[in-house]
């Protein structure tokens, strides 16, 4: 069965997201600090991150395909909670990402719709982790 999953993390000056700003990819530097989501929480270690309507209609596909029934509950889900508590021995100004990540396994993948057309490669980055095409970002770091 496919996995659907949060993260926060330190943003790391290789990560994807990095990457992206300065391939020109994407036109907003990565800014997010621990210190603007506390700022925006009330200094709850805890944040949301909306879902777009898009993920969430890639995530139905994959529960329906899996009659995963945990997938098609987080497919109806507008926000999704990210919990910051491994950030509270660290320093505001640590910028920081948050984001969510479907992963299909291979036979899922297969069975998918594929789009029209292939990824532009002067839009997209690939890594081992991420293929990232511009507006098909599910982190928020900006």
């Amino acid at each position: 069965m496919g996995t659907f999953r949060t993260y926060a993390e330190v943003l790391r000056p290789d990560h994807i997201v990095v990457r992206a700003f300065e391939a020109g990819i994407t036109t907003c530097p990565p800014r997010l600090t621990l210190g603007d989501v506390l700022q925006r929480t009330g200094g709850v270690y805890e944040t949301t991150l909306p879902l777009s309507q898009h993920l969430r209609d890639r995530i139905r596909e994959v529960a329906e395909l899996s009659c995963d029934e945990h997938l098609l509950r987080i497919a109806e889900l507008e926000e999704v909670r990210i919990s910051l508590e491994k950030f509270r021995d660290l320093d505001p100004q640590t910028r920081i990402i948050i984001g969510c990540r479907l992963d299909p396994t291979p036979e899922e993948s297969a069975r998918l719709p594929r789009d029209e057309h292939p990824p532009d490669p002067r839009e997209t980055l690939f890594s081992d982790d991420y293929t990232m095409p511009v507006g098909d970002e599910y982190t928020f770091g900006g």
